[in-house]
């Protein structure tokens, strides 16, 4: 047998018996890969998180505002965190207890304190939420030959087991896809990775992220046992850089977990996470800190002490709330005293000022205010403020919520006068609405008026479901067009009467409307952060089903609407992995009982006619706003969407450049008597990190087919009336 290795190693280059050996080592890992990914079903351990965010360079001026930072040793938050995660695989059941949180000199603040719980036996690594849409190959994944070269380096021995250290370099520049060491055992195992992930590997917020993950044996059982992150990202002129080191400690394969304890509840933010002593911190800081850095955390501790008084928190209340033009101007400026937790929002100067063309230009200003608690209760009272100069009519109205102690169940109450559009979802936005007005001559907002009153009130018990009830009554009025100025003039272009002409030839007459409603939202399977003040639904892996009933109640108090009417809807996202996401929804509903229906009460459907679009599983692209708008008792739709995510679209060089995604869809709708409609598109999107852009192509049975484009612009779609 020698003699044979000795003959092959004559007679072999060196390089290929490298790349024969190190395709064994490789190939032997992905099989053993599932193996060690399931090995650990039943454990706990806990876990410390450290963390820190640096600034090597800034701006002198951000919009026209100087800035001064304090950057004494490059330094802009520091953070450590002690948490608890307990976790069975068997069943696909995990729990993560955040036992204590502590932000330098900010008691109230959580930090990253949510471990990273990712490992490189998972065939696709996700790292945080929002960092790449696929994820990125594991170096062991089942197809990871497509997506990696390989190299071997280096042999060593360690404790009496034989290492590989191995070179992973993408196969292309721009796959979603790890470069740097990979240190293998003679077992298949990881010993431990020293990674980089660059921009083009389609990182959409970081230019740099190095991921380094060691494991090591505790009580015969190989685990993780640290993880750390190197982040780095240049912004506006911000050039940024942090690490992020996870220990893992006191693991745990045979733990005794009392019944019951895994339940819809992955992650319990402890109620006393912010309040440990400084004695209690300084034994933890002590696993991960250096004394410099001990020394920093007393400092900023003394300071928040001082923060917390309320004289000090009016004073840095003074300097927050000094007018931000900027965003009085485009996004709107909070004002707030800290003290009381109360806060008053202003909306921005830009929706300030609407144009539409039965009021004319329209002055709206609606600021909210929001008082919190901290055992999780909170009101919120929003005002909205609305005058027509063309049509002279004021209106007003208030909105308040209300959310219970430590739960989501929630009150509303809206009471006064105002505009609503004939489909009060409001698939229009006023600053579109603006935009095709002024420019294009076309007055696609159809509106009326009403005295209202509407009370709701949700039941949330943190179970699968929600339950929603509302009782709502408007007295309506037509409205008629005033105003028939505009800017752009398209020949023979001319505004439309304010109603659906679709569908009538007439306005509607004055008249009120009693409806109650009642609608059940069940999503098996729903997962909850308990927060200390509260719970937070993070939804699961299944459909989302919505089943809906409102009753037109005649007779009672004036109310003119006799009808009853009901909707079944179904929407999920499948995660695709390397392959994007995919988006549907499925929905039919109908007409029981439908005596006196006025076009309010219809059953409506999202169209768009105009060039800009905000909206879209739901939406028929390419349709009329109120033109398959029905009193029908039976109708059916479907809508799907295709997010690629980057899958095809990295091969073409400016998208993969830019980041650019493609998407391909389709939206259909059947009708009682043979009526019907499809599109299908094909979209780009994450254009400059926020635009889309629509292809469409439409298919009508009743009417000329249409081809067309849509964008979606934030700054330009705008905001609905709240």
């Amino acid at each position: 047998m020698k003699g044979i290795f000795l003959f092959c190693l004559l007679i072999l280059p060196l390089p290929l018996l490298f790349a024969q050996e190190v395709d064994s080592i490789i190939h032997n890992a992905i099989q053993k890969r599932a193996v060690y990914e399931n090995e650990l079903n039943h454990y706990t351990c806990d876990i410390a998180v450290n963390g820190q965010l640096m600034l090597r360079s800034y701006p002198e001026k951000l919009l026209g505002r100087s800035l001064e930072l304090s950057t004494s040793a490059g330094q802009l938050r520091f953070y450590a965190a002690m948490t608890k995660a307990t976790y069975a695989r068997d069943n696909d059941r995990f729990k993560t207890q955040i036992l204590s949180s502590d932000v330098d000199g900010s008691s109230s603040a959580w930090g990253f304190s949510y471990p990273q719980t990712f490992s490189f036996y998972q065939e696709v690594v996700r790292i945080g939420d929002n960092l790449n849409a696929r994820g990125f190959v594991s170096p062991i994944a089942g197809n990871a030959k497509d997506y990696y070269h390989y190299t071997l380096d280096s042999t060593y021995t360690e404790n009496g087991h034989l290492i590989y250290g191995i070179t992973v370099t993408p196969r292309r520049k721009y796959d979603p896809a790890f470069s740097g060491q990979l240190f293998l055992m003679e077992d298949g195992r990881i010993h431990h990775v020293k990674f980089q992930l660059l921009k083009q590997q389609q990182m959409q917020i970081l230019d740099t992220l190095i991921v380094e993950q060691s494991y090591q044996p505790f009580n015969g059982k190989w685990a993780i046992s640290q993880t750390r992150l190197l982040p780095s990202t240049e912004l506006l002129g911000f050039n940024a850089y942090g690490s992020f080191i996870q220990l893992h400690t006191n693991y745990n394969f045979n733990p005794k977990i009392r019944e019951g304890y895994f339940n819809n509840v992955v992650m319990i933010f402890d109620t006393t996470i912010n309040r440990q002593s400084l004695p209690y911190w300084d034994t933890t800081r002590s696993l991960l800190l250096r004394n410099n850095a001990l020394v920093q955390y007393h400092t900023a501790d003394t300071l928040e002490e001082k923060r917390a008084r309320s004289g000090y928190l009016d004073s840095i209340d003074r300097a927050r709330n000094k007018p931000n033009w900027f965003k009085l101007t485009f996004m709107g400026q909070t004002f707030s005293r800290a003290a009381h937790k109360r806060y008053i929002s202003v909306p921005p100067a830009i929706d300030l000022l609407n144009y539409n063309t039965v009021e004319g230009l329209v002055a709206n200003f609606a600021p909210e205010m929001r008082k919190y608690w901290n055992s999780g209760r909170y009101i919120s009272v929003l005002a909205n403020l609305r005058y027509g100069f063309s049509n002279q009519h004021f209106n007003a109205h208030v909105t308040g919520v209300y959310r219970f102690y430590r739960s989501l169940n929630s009150l509303r109450l809206s009471v006064g006068q105002r505009v609503f559009q004939f489909n009060n979802d409001q698939p229009i936005t006023p600053r579109v609405n603006t935009i095709n007005t002024v420019l294009y001559r076309s007055n696609f907002m159809k509106l009326y008026e009403a005295k209202f009153l509407e009370l709701g009130y949700d039941y949330d018990p943190a179970a699968d479901f929600v339950l929603r009830s509302s009782i709502s009554y408007q007295n309506r009025s037509p409205l008629e067009n005033t105003a028939f100025g505009s800017w752009g003039h398209p020949k023979g272009k001319e505004f439309t009467p304010n109603y659906p002409v679709e569908i009538t030839d007439a306005n509607i007459v004055k008249h009120s409307a009693l409806s109650a409603s009642l609608t059940l939202r069940w999503q098996p399977g729903s997962r909850y952060i308990q927060l200390p003040d509260r719970k937070a639904n993070i939804g699961s892996e299944y459909p989302v089903f919505d089943l809906s009933y409102t009753q037109g109640l005649h007779g009672i108090a004036g109310s003119d609407v006799d009808y009853s009417k009901w909707s079944l809807s179904m929407m999920h996202q499948v995660d695709l992995k390397m392959k994007g996401k995919l988006q549907y929804k499925l929905h039919t509903g109908g007409f029981l009982n439908k005596n006196k229906v006025f076009i309010p009460d219809y059953q409506h459907f999202a169209g768009n006619d105009g060039l800009f679009n905000s909206n879209y599983l739901g939406t028929l692209l390419m349709s009329s706003f109120y033109k398959y708008s029905t009193t029908a008792s039976i109708y059916g739709g479907a809508y799907v969407e295709y997010h690629l995510n980057g899958f095809l679209s990295n091969k073409i060089p400016v998208f993969r450049k830019y980041n650019w995604f493609f998407i391909v869809g389709s939206n259909s709708l059947v009708l009682e008597g043979g009526n019907h409609y499809v599109d299908v598109f094909f979209s780009i999107e994450n254009i400059f990190k926020v635009a889309r852009i629509d292809f469409v192509q439409s298919f009508r049975s009743k009417s000329f087919n249409r081809s067309g484009i849509k964008l979606n612009i934030p700054l330009v779609s705008g905001k609905v009336d709240p």
